[in-house]
């Protein structure tokens, strides 16, 4: 049985390599960067919150 934590981090992988590889695309500067991904953690904390 895979445990929760080796699942966890395989879709944390498999999620953050695309990202890595659209930002080198799209030659976003670091603060946009930033900007975009803090709106998008704060999307899935609100998500969060709604669930509980």
């Amino acid at each position: 049985m895979i445990s929760a934590e080796i699942l966890h981090i395989s879709l944390v992988r498999s999620i953050s390599v695309p990202s890595l590889r659209i930002l080198m695309e799209a030659e976003l500067d670091d603060a946009e960067w930033v900007r975009n991904r803090y709106d998008q953690l704060m999307l899935i904390d609100k998500k969060r919150l709604r669930a509980v």
